[in-house]
């Protein structure tokens, strides 16, 4: 079967970013400010019956995880 996809972005109010759409099977985005951004996904198959799901995140201001640090051997 044939799907459709697309992703909709709904930035906080303090972000740069307007709301966004974007159209395909796979989607990345860079958040640009401290907040909570919703992110739907709508899908939609040859009979044009669709689905949605809505995914919150909380953008914070830790620092970014870079991995576990190793001390180096002896």
């Amino acid at each position: 079967s044939k799907l459709k996809f697309a992703f909709l972005v709904n930035p906080p109010r303090t972000s740069k970013m307007s709301r966004e759409a974007h159209d395909g099977d796979q989607f990345t985005f860079t958040p640009d400010a401290v907040g909570a951004y919703q992110v739907a996904l709508v899908v939609q198959d040859e009979r044009d019956i669709c689905a949605a799901t809505i995914a919150q995140f909380l953008v914070t201001a830790n620092p970014a995880y870079i991995g576990q640090r190793v001390p180096p051997s002896p």
